[in-house]
């Protein structure tokens, strides 16, 4: 029934962002807004800290919590959908092939 999965839908969306809010708000309130993954901390612990909180949230992985939070931190955090991460993995994995232990 098309009402009911758009209901269902509905819900999940806003199960998602009320679990993202409880987890990431508190962390998200000590990142500057205008934060620039450019000259942001070259360690980007707190970047790491809030994505590892995010996908706590049932039903979260990166691509759902690197979307939401782009729209908070729009220059530091982006979306990294799943064809964006498959391609990354493939680098890594032929660096480590490779013998090469860091990335640029």
């Amino acid at each position: 029934d098309l009402v009911n999965s758009q209901l269902s839908g509905a819900t999940r969306i806003r199960q998602v962002h009320r679990g993202l809010a409880a987890r990431c708000d508190t962390l998200l309130a000590s990142i500057p807004i205008t934060a620039d993954l450019l000259w942001f901390d070259h360690e980007l612990e707190p970047v790491r800290h809030l994505l590892a909180e995010a996908v706590q949230v049932p039903g979260v992985l990166i691509p759902v919590a690197t979307k939401v939070l782009h729209r908070k931190r729009r220059q530091l955090i982006p979306m990294l959908d799943n064809l964006i991460l498959a391609k990354y993995l493939r680098n890594c994995l032929k660096r480590v092939a490779l013998g090469f232990r860091h990335l640029p």
